[in-house]
């Protein structure tokens, strides 16, 4: 299990960060966009954290992937009991898990739809979705970047239907 410290600065993190390009995209403040969305990513965080595994595992659909099984987790629960303080490469680690999780999920709604083997034939479709969301949201660019590099961390294929599997 990972250390809920560490998801919860993740989120807040990601909230901040969501919350500052939100913000200045719809004419509002970015000061505004970061307190509400700041607090929310690190309740979500929290949340993700009480659940005892990552959305990767408890979204739409079973995950090839538990993270519970791999040793990083597992000498980060070991931290966390000990009192031992998270480095900034632990945070770092959950602020991929959740980009991550973000694709999975993303990849799942794909799946749900019946869309994804057009995106397994052709994998330039992705850079459709992009061009299509950006222009409806804007700050959907930076998001959905993000998400594919945390993704790309843990290793997408078509060969895995795009899932990140999230053990290490």
């Amino acid at each position: 299990m990972i250390s809920a410290r560490s998801l919860i600065l993740a989120g807040a993190g990601v909230g901040v960060l969501l919350g500052i390009s939100s913000g200045v995209a719809f004419g509002g403040t970015a000061y505004n966009g970061a307190l509400v969305f700041g607090p929310l990513g690190a309740f979500i965080g929290w949340l993700i954290s009480r659940s005892g595994k990552t959305e990767s595992e408890s979204s739409l659909g079973a995950m090839s992937g538990s993270l519970n099984s791999s040793e990083d987790t597992a000498d980060l629960a070991k931290k966390a009991q000990s009192g031992k303080s998270l480095g900034l490469g632990d945070v770092f680690r959950s602020v991929l898990i959740l980009l991550a999780s973000a694709w999975n999920f993303h990849i799942e709604i794909l799946r749900l739809m019946r869309l994804l083997p057009y995106f397994k034939e052709m994998p330039w479709l992705f850079l459709i979705v992009l061009g299509v969301g950006t222009l409806v949201f804007p700050p959907f660019f930076g998001v959905y970047f993000f998400c594919y590099l945390g993704a790309a961390h843990f290793g997408i294929a078509a060969d895995h239907d795009f899932i990140a599997q999230i053990e290490k």
